[in-house]
């Protein structure tokens, strides 16, 4: 799997996000994060987290997923399960500009973002779509080469 610096992240446990969980959340992409938007969405048992982070160094998904799985190990199987469905990699800033402002009582845990210009520099292309070319395809394609050709 390819390595990437940005990633959407949504942290939802069953009977909301805590203090103590977001505070440890900050302080995680506080260390592994160059730039970053945390936000907090609802309230009571509806809390919940959503955050941007810009990696300071690429990295696989999984390799998040499992940090976050070591900052969250008190998360019951089904809250673990919507955690590692919630990290998802950010192709550009739609996330943070549509998705993180549509005030339903969001609040700004903390936010460091870089000019937009830098921020560009650390999205992932979106990936294409291969074809894949096995044998038969290529011989094929040499076939109809050469008809054209002869």
């Amino acid at each position: 799997m390819d390595k990437c610096q940005s990633y959407a992240l949504t942290i939802r446990p069953l009977d909301g996000v805590t203090d103590e969980q977001i505070a440890s959340t900050l302080k995680w992409v506080k260390r592994t994060c160059d730039y970053y938007h945390v936000i907090t969405e609802k309230t009571g048992s509806e809390r919940h987290i959503h955050a941007g982070l810009f990696c300071k160094n690429p990295k696989t998904r999984s390799n998040v997923v499992t940090e976050l799985m070591r900052l969250f190990k008190d998360l019951t199987p089904s809250e673990k399960s919507v955690l590692r469905q919630g990290l998802k990699v950010m192709y550009n800033g739609d996330f943070i500009k549509n998705y993180l402002a549509k005030g339903d009582d969001t609040v700004v845990v903390e936010s460091l973002l870089p000019e937009k210009g830098h921020m560009e520099s650390y999205f992932t292309p979106k990936p294409s779509l291969k074809v894949k070319d096995n044998r038969k395809s290529l011989y094929y394609h040499e076939l109809e080469r050469m008809w054209y050709e002869y």
